[in-house]
């Protein structure tokens, strides 16, 4: 039997994309702790996101939870803590970022 595969760098880098374009936009009702635990429970919901979540506004930290399992087979549930195993997956992230800070802008 197949595992699962809950770490795809597109999927995961299209999420972090929406997720920095929900928390620069203000809008009313819902506070963006509220906002964010409801978008990422539709994506764990819809099995698209498994994993934690840390999102800080001006070096404070506003929102920390864990979605899904970190270990399925034991059905052991993600926590703000979970320590996750990333290998290269950050890397093609991490070149982008650095060649964002370098590059000279107009």
């Amino acid at each position: 039997m197949k595992a699962k595969s809950y770490c795809n760098p597109m999927k995961l880098g299209s999420v972090l994309l929406f997720l920095f374009f929900l928390i620069t936009t203000v809008s009313s009702g819902q506070s963006k702790k509220e906002k964010l635990d409801e978008l990422i429970k539709l994506y764990s919901e819809y099995d698209k996101f498994n994993g934690s979540v840390l999102v800080a506004e001006h070096g404070n930290i506003i929102f920390k939870k864990g979605y899904g399992l970190a270990n399925i087979e034991w059905n052991i549930p993600n926590a703000p803590n979970t320590k996750h195993r990333l290998g290269s997956v950050t890397k093609q992230f991490t070149a982008m970022l650095i060649m964002q800070l370098v590059w000279p802008r107009n």
